[in-house]
């Protein structure tokens, strides 16, 4: 395709719009103008060279259409390069107003008053001396108060006393109970929710029949045996209160089944008169 050199957008000299548009403007004539769309389809985009104003700019008013202001080939640049001065402009001054910002902020937070510290600064009265002239003497700083901890060990916790007849443990309750006359499995069973077989299942040492004021393990409200479960004793602390882990190694049992079955803890301390569990594992 021929294109007149004249012919070039009217923001775009340079440019030309390949086919007739209100947008293509002609700079041959004294003014930019926009030639009439039949006339750019005739000559300007075809046959320029028998355009009557490209040989003489006199005839550019038979073609045009309308006069615009020449914008140049520069024009539509220079409106772009105005807009980017402009944007970088906006962000130097944005920049240097958040530095300042930051600046103030930062200074008034210095000027804060410290919260006072341990060290206190003494100053002295002002002296005057015989020449009549005041000043003030260096402050003098006092030593800090010595800061002792008045935290101190926390003292092992004491258990409340477990006696007969008290559920001991958690998940498995078992209680002791001291056989008296006349007492047998069968009255265990109902007063007790369990049965026999659970009854010796649980108990280390059980004479058969029962005897008087013998101690006897109990499972209470249970009847099931568990084969993992250890066989018990009954034991009372005297002697004044003890701690656990003193009367596990008096006793010489398994530490984690003795905290286990009678719901203790280590450090913990059990009174005097009170009853525990001694577990006794089975022989597999």
């Amino acid at each position: 395709m021929k294109v007149c050199p004249y012919l070039g957008k009217v923001d775009d000299q340079e440019t030309p719009i390949l086919y007739p548009s209100e947008v293509n403007g002609c700079s041959q004539g004294m003014k930019l103008f926009v030639p009439v769309l039949q006339h750019q389809q005739d000559y300007c985009l075809s046959r320029y060279q028998d355009c009557p104003a490209f040989s003489d700019k006199q005839q550019a008013n038979s073609i045009r259409s309308m006069e615009l202001p020449r914008v140049g080939m520069h024009g539509n640049r220079k409106a772009r390069s105005i807009l980017i001065l402009a944007v970088v402009g906006l962000g130097i001054f944005l920049i240097y107003w958040i530095s300042i910002r930051n600046a103030m902020t930062t200074s008034q937070e210095g000027n804060q008053t410290l919260p006072t510290s341990a060290y206190s600064i003494a100053a002295a009265n002002t002296v005057v001396p015989e020449n009549g002239k005041s000043f003030s003497p260096v402050p003098t700083i006092t030593d800090p108060p010595v800061i002792r901890s008045t935290d101190t060990l926390a003292a092992p916790t004491r258990v409340p006393i477990v006696g007969l007849e008290t559920p001991i443990g958690t998940d498995v309750k078992l209680l002791i109970h001291r056989l008296k006359t006349g007492e047998n499995f069968d009255l265990l069973e109902r007063q007790y929710n369990t049965t026999t077989e659970a009854i010796k299942w649980v108990n280390f040492e059980l004479p058969v029949p029962l005897w008087e004021n013998w101690l006897i393990v109990i499972p209470v409200n249970s009847s099931f045996i568990d084969p993992v479960l250890p066989a018990f004793q009954a034991y009372e602390v005297t002697g004044g209160d003890a701690k656990v882990e003193d009367l596990v190694r008096e006793l010489e049992v398994q530490e984690d089944l003795f905290l286990l079955y009678n719901d203790l803890y280590q450090g913990q301390v059990l009174p005097d008169g009170s009853w525990v569990l001694i577990p006794h594992t089975r022989e597999r």
